[in-house]
């Protein structure tokens, strides 16, 4: 019969969904750096986060699994993604933005200027702050850090101070992209300012 039909199809649906998740599950405990002593209970606590982050936020276990992946691919251990996930998928959730890319960019932050789990919760809040408050959404300022992060710790500038100005600057017609190339710019002319302005 037809809903035969229909109920085996989302039967196959949601086994190969499940399928997926486990599969970004797996491949985040592994580039994540798990030995293979403890590779099992670590896919089994990140298993149990994306699915219990899915229960409390509008994420689901798939794309919590993806940007736990995305996030692995960027440098976090096992140990970071346990800490520093959930403060990283409220933010996504906050802003509406792209989980993976969310997870990217406050990773990337981290790199940058460092503070690992202990910053995950701040830069998060920083960044979901700044998303909604600007035309800037959380993905675009990880565009926005490859171009100016590096050049703005070097000054001493830090995660909150960089991406409101970015902010500020996209409110004011930039794009991230240029906006923050601009501003790469004006650091660098600061730090070495010309004969001429000397």
């Amino acid at each position: 019969t037809i809903a035969g039909v229909a109920v085996g199809a989302m039967a196959v649906g949601a086994i190969k969904s499940f399928g997926n998740f486990e599969n970004s599950i797996n491949k985040a405990a592994v580039v994540g750096g798990s030995s293979s002593k403890d590779l099992t209970k670590n896919i089994s606590s990140l298993e149990d986060e994306a699915l219990n982050l899915g229960t409390k936020l509008p994420i689901s276990a798939q794309d919590a699994g993806d940007a736990m992946l995305e996030m692995a691919r960027n440098g976090a251990s096992v140990s970071d993604l346990k800490k520093e996930f959930p403060a990283i998928a409220e933010a996504a959730s906050v802003t509406g933005d792209d989980l993976s890319e969310t997870a990217i960019t406050v990773q990337n932050a981290m790199n940058i200027w460092g503070g690992g789990a202990a910053n995950a919760a701040k830069d998060s809040a920083i960044l979901a702050k700044n998303a909604n408050l600007s035309k800037v959404g959380i993905g675009d300022m990880g565009q926005a850090f490859a171009n100016v992060g590096a050049t703005a710790k070097a000054l001493g500038l830090n995660v909150a101070t960089t991406s409101t100005a970015i902010g500020v600057m996209a409110n004011s017609g930039l794009g991230a992209a240029q906006g923050s190339q601009d501003l790469a710019h004006a650091l660098t002319l600061m730090a070495r300012p010309s004969k001429v302005a000397t």
